[in-house]
């Protein structure tokens, strides 16, 4: 058991078996405060991740649109994928 999940069911209830732990105050998988914690399927974890949310990006971090005009799909040697901000990327050249 993880510390995270056992520091919940210790000082706030029982978690069940097709239940995950999301830490939607802190965002740290480390993190052992329960008040940080939320009971979620791991469907709806998964939807609230980090990829899922650059997925839902519409501007980059400059402020630009990321549409199909100006944003290209680059991917790593991982095999993930990211978007990248054409504009930005002009003006480092």
């Amino acid at each position: 058991v993880r510390a995270h999940r056992f520091a919940y069911e210790l000082l706030v209830a029982p978690i069940a078996c097709d239940m995950v732990v999301d830490h939607v105050v802190c965002g740290q998988r480390l993190c052992v405060n329960p008040a940080h914690m939320e009971i979620v399927t791991l469907g709806e974890n998964t939807a609230r991740g980090s990829r899922a949310a650059a997925k839902r990006r519409t501007h980059c971090k400059r402020g630009h649109a990321l549409t199909a005009e100006n944003a290209r799909i680059e991917k790593s040697n991982k095999g993930t994928t990211a978007r990248r901000c054409l504009v930005c990327q002009r003006a480092r050249y």
